[in-house]
């Protein structure tokens, strides 16, 4: 009996040790996320979608801001020259973030190709929330 429970004790051990060493979804990078859910989204459940989302998110922040910043400029600016010159402003920073780009682009097929991905894509007071944690506006996507 002592010995049945020393080899529970270390089974429990040794899945509590190897299952706190991997990441959240969210901590991870949008490659690796990407990575992850070409190999594993099929069985993914609805709750690690939307820690995969939510690490996309984290990841597009600083071009969600970049972008916002330059629209308010362009949208305050009462000289049309200078606000033309804004939307070109716009183009550039685009270029920056293309793999970005490509990357949300990527990772919204996949989910869209998985039955839990597409109910957490649909969540629409969720997807609020996250944002709003994330300090990024309601409309980022619109």
């Amino acid at each position: 009996m002592k010995k049945f429970l020393t080899i529970v004790m270390l089974m429990v051990l040794g899945l509590s040790l190897t299952s706190c060493g991997e990441k959240a979804l969210s901590e991870l990078s949008g490659a690796e996320i990407i990575e992850k859910a070409k190999a594993d989204g099929a069985n993914w459940t609805e709750d690690q979608w939307k820690d995969a989302i939510k690490g996309m998110l984290k990841e597009m922040k600083p071009m969600f801001e970049a972008m916002s910043k330059i629209k308010e400029d362009m949208e305050n600016e009462k000289d049309p020259a200078k606000a033309l010159a804004a939307l070109g402003k716009i183009q550039e920073e685009a270029k920056k973030y293309e793999d970005l780009d490509k990357n949300f682009r990527e990772f919204t097929k996949l989910a869209e190709s998985s039955e839990n991905g597409k109910k957490a894509m649909a969540d629409e007071e969720w997807g609020k929330q996250v944002l709003k944690e994330l300090g990024m506006p309601e409309d980022a996507f619109k």
